[in-house]
């Protein structure tokens, strides 16, 4: 199973399952702003988070786009 076929899957067991189209369309764009990277490994989209996207995850950088997390 790749990466977007797991977080698909995992978003879905907790009640916030997107379409496939969606989550790709959502894949695409954090990879246009740079926040992951994917590459194709034996027919599978593997993603990689960036240093970038590290630092929104953290919530050290913020997006507009992007809900920051409350760090406690």
């Amino acid at each position: 199973m790749g990466n977007d076929q797991l977080y698909y899957h995992w978003l879905g067991t907790i009640g916030l399952g997107p379409s496939h189209r969606d989550l790709s369309a959502l894949l695409d764009r954090l990879e246009r702003e740079g926040f992951i990277a994917t590459e194709q490994t034996d027919g599978l989209r593997v993603i990689k988070a960036t240093l970038a996207g590290i630092e929104v995850a953290q919530a050290r950088v913020g997006v507009d786009w992007i809900a920051r997390m409350e760090v406690r």
